[in-house]
């Protein structure tokens, strides 16, 4: 249940993003953020997608007790806070 909850909630967040740029006349609202917002949006996307994926594709490999999908997530994750870091 608390993987539906994160994962459901992400989604919508995500989603809320569409919608905002549905409703908001002009450019898109993802031109008119800077660049560190825009980074943090695809982020969250691309984890979402990685867990989603994982979820749906479940394999009985293990590599240190985690799921490929898990250990991949792990990656992006500390790759984008290294990224956002120095974008900051």
């Amino acid at each position: 249940m608390a993987l539906s909850d994160i994962l459901g909630s992400n989604l919508i967040n995500v989603a809320l993003i569409v919608v905002a740029d549905v409703v908001a006349a002009g450019e898109p609202v993802l031109d008119r953020v800077g660049s560190f917002a825009t980074f943090g949006a695809i982020l969250a996307i691309a984890l979402n997608a990685v867990y989603i994926a994982g979820v749906a594709e479940r394999r009985d490999i293990a590599v240190l007790r985690m799921g490929i999908d898990s250990i991949v997530v792990l990656a992006l994750y500390a790759g984008g806070l290294v990224l956002l870091y120095q974008m900051r």
